[in-house]
């Protein structure tokens, strides 16, 4: 797009609308300097003096930038790349967009469906892109296939299923892309253990399967992939300064949501379902216009140019089931960061904060300098903090280019140069001046409820339960009008089992709860207190003492093990009775079942005394809920009936992972290396034995898996869910029969 110095021009790329837009763009106000208007200084008789025409300033110039076509929308109607021909993809790609993006070995961009790519030549912190000599062309075909082979993947058939692409993301070695299918495909660059070179159409662990982006994805606002392993940065440092090696890699995808202050969170350790959300900036409140992913750092951009990031994936948030955690320092005395033990060290929680960002013009913007929404984050060296970030934006010589700057850095430098983008969304310079965070609506909520401790029941309060950030503070009362508090820390529970939304949609999230006294709390002699704190001091900071079923309404809390040292409920309606808080707990979950739903009265009419409408009518709604049990929403419906199955047998597997790791740390024995001091394998030294140690990971959990599953107490839920599943399905089957011959 050719950026020119009138107004018109200005004008109108200001209010083109971008791929992932919010709405019309702020016009970039273009105060000209007229020789007319008061300077500001008052003359002898106290009145306003006119500026010298020397003061004034021509209309700035600007680079050129390239010329696209604006908004292209593809046979679905969705907004598809704006390129239609090679011709019109630069030589570099320095802004990653839904269309075009770029990992540690290549430059991406979609042209008509099809998946270009270019080598890139990778650049350390300070430097700038390299154009390299050679051209664009079409990426392994330009469409995700793969050639039937038997190659490390169990998939051994071949696949040719998608003829257009719609999306693209790229990070580290890897690119990820979203055909008109809606299916995810993805692919890294040279081989790894468990993954050949090769197209991949399934996702998730332990059982990968087909990944279909639901709408919630394909309308996000943005999205990205932060992939992050040993061949790239390295490794990562936990809260308390003791790194870890990142091993073989974790692959994470980051979605904004449309309200704007929702992230969804896909990992390749999770099923292939977008159900997962991470906790975002302020307790998942503050409202972003855009995102950007790289090595498991988010960044995010507002409508002021306001900037936070951080470092978080499903290892790092604590909820990884083959890592270990605690909740206080374990120092490492040292140890080198590629060291392989650091694998199976403790990884210190809570897990890393997000970080607000200096501001681009801490000294007042400039008056032709301009930022916009579009943003970039990439990964440039070892460790947590080797990532630099983007803004595309002006100088106050007007001239187009992007700010950036290293993560740590406090100042943004401006680099001039064509940013390839087919529209610019550029944010309002006045909210930019005076920046306002604008805030969505979170999730934190106020229950009461009641403690079980000793077989004491006591009233609680717990302040900002949240099943999505954390921690929550709770409130005991004592007798006498005293009180005692204590924090409530808690991380998703790793699941095999493909949900929809948890803890939004009727059905319970599983947590792990940590509790947490103040040191006051911990050296009380009030015997009401003792009464609590003694039985529960044991489990102060022990990490994943607790599990948690929970909602955005209420909570389920007992003790994971064999002693239940504490049960709490707590709603935000409230309750009085240990009983009573669990039979209401219950019952707002409200799970679907099948034979009240086939019994709806919106179901049913008398074909006798109806008339042929509404017989029609009748038999149209019966038949999409017959539909529904039958065809591909059956999983979720499935999901709000039978989710005391699903938890319990998720509760088994992760709790299962967790006793190997302690068996494994008891005895001394590690699966990533011996413990010896003169012998410390490095991780690139030991690729066989980790390819070993990583296949005896998975028969552990796969194998754990399938035993849990088979557990009688499982089996005769799902059971008991079976026979009134197929009971409505007759039920409804027989109306609509009934109905038909009415017509007839």
């Amino acid at each position: 797009m050719i950026i020119g110095t009138s107004i018109l021009l200005w004008t109108s790329l200001a209010l083109a609308q971008s791929p992932m837009d919010l709405g019309p763009k702020a016009a970039i106000p273009l105060e000209y300097c007229d020789p007319d208007v008061a300077s500001g200084e008052l003359d002898e008789n106290g009145e306003p003096t006119l500026g010298p025409v020397s003061d004034c300033r021509e209309p700035p110039l600007v680079v050129p930038d390239i010329e696209l076509p604006s908004g292209l929308v593809g046979p679905e109607g969705r907004r598809e790349s704006p390129y239609t021909t090679v011709d019109q993809l630069p030589d570099v790609v320095r802004i990653k967009t839904f269309y075009q993006g770029y990992n540690n070995f290549h430059y991406f961009a979609l042209v008509d469906g099809k998946l270009y790519g270019k080598e890139r030549i990778f650049a350390e912190p300070g430097e700038l892109e390299v154009i390299t000599e050679g051209g664009w062309d079409l990426f392994e075909g330009g469409l995700p296939h793969r050639e039937k082979s038997d190659g490390k993947t169990t998939n051994l058939r071949g696949w040719d299923d998608t003829d257009r692409l719609i999306r693209m993301t790229a990070d580290d070695d890897e690119v990820v892309v979203i055909g008109a299918n809606n299916r995810v495909y993805w692919k890294r660059i040279g081989e790894t253990p468990r993954f050949d070179a090769q197209w991949y159409d399934e996702w998730g662990f332990p059982i990968r399967g087909e990944f279909e982006m639901p709408d919630h994805g394909l309308e996000a606002l943005a999205w990205g992939v932060g992939r992050r392993r040993i061949g790239s940065t390295g490794y990562f440092t936990d809260p308390a300064g003791d790194p870890h090696v990142s091993g073989f890699g974790i692959s994470t995808m980051y979605l904004l949501s449309t309200d704007q202050h929702t992230i969804w969170l896909a990992d390749t350790g999770l099923p292939p379902r977008l159900s997962h959300r991470m906790c975002g900036p302020e307790r998942s409140t503050v409202k972003a216009v855009n995102l950007s992913a790289s090595a498991s750092t988010i960044m995010l951009i507002d409508h002021a140019g306001q900037v936070w990031t951080r470092l978080a994936d499903y290892d790092t948030t604590g909820s990884t089931p083959g890592h270990r955690y605690n909740y206080d320092d374990e120092p490492l005395d040292g140890m080198d960061p590629f060291d392989v033990r650091t694998i199976d060290t403790n990884m210190q929680l809570p897990p890393e904060p997000w970080s607000q960002q200096p501001s681009v013009f801490p000294d007042g913007r400039p008056q032709w300098a301009h930022l916009s929404q579009e943003i970039s984050i990439h990964q440039n060296g070892l460790g947590n903090d080797t990532r630099e970030l983007r803004i595309v934006g002006t100088d106050d010589n007007g001239e187009l280019g992007y700010y950036r700057k290293q993560l740590l850095e406090e100042a943004w430098e401006f680099i001039p140069a064509s940013v390839s983008l087919a529209d610019i969304a550029w944010l309002d310079d006045a909210s930019v001046d005076n920046p306002v965070t604008q805030y969505g609506e979170g999730w934190d909520v106020d229950l009461d409820g009641v403690m079980r401790v000793g077989g004491v029941e006591y009233p609680i309060h717990i302040e900002d339960w949240n099943p999505v950030c954390t921690p929550a503070q709770a409130t005991v009362e004592l007798p006498g009008g005293k009180e005692l508090s204590f924090g409530l820390h808690s991380v998703d529970a790793w699941t095999p089992w493909r949900e929809l939304n948890p803890a939004f949609d009727g059905t319970t999230e599983a947590s792990l709860g940590t509790i947490w006294f103040d040191e006051e709390t911990l050296a009380s002699t009030d015997p009401d207190v003792l009464a609590i704190v003694d039985e529960l001091r044991p489990l102060h900071r022990e990490a994943f003492s607790l599990w948690i079923e929970g909602t955005t309404q209420g909570i389920h809390l007992d003790t994971k093990g064999a002693r239940e040292r504490v049960e709490i409920v707590a709603l935000e309606q409230g309750v009085e009775s240990f009983d009573a808080a669990e039979e209401a707990f219950r019952a707002h979950l409200d799970p679907a079942k099948f034979l009240e739903l086939s019994a709806e009265p919106t179901l049913l009419v008398d074909p006798a005394t109806a008339s042929q409408g509404q017989i029609e009518d009748a038999i149209a709604v019966n038949q999409a809920l017959l539909d529904a049990l039958t065809g591909d929403d059956l999983e979720g419906v499935r999901n709000l009936t039978d989710y005391r199955s699903n938890f319990r047998q998720s509760r088994r597997l992760t709790n299962t992972m967790f006793v190997v790791n302690g068996v494994l740390r008891i005895t001394g024995i590690r699966l990533v290396g011996r413990i010896g001091d003169k012998r410390r394998p490095k991780a690139k030294r030991s690729t066989k034995f980790g390819v070993w140690t990583s296949k005896v990971s998975m028969v552990l959990e796969n194998t754990t898996g399938m035993i849990l599953r088979s557990k009688k107490k499982d089996r005769l839920e799902r059971r008991q869910a079976k026979a009134e599943y197929k009971e409505a399905k007759a039920i409804l089957k027989d109306r609509i029969e009934t109905y038909e011959d009415a017509l007839e």
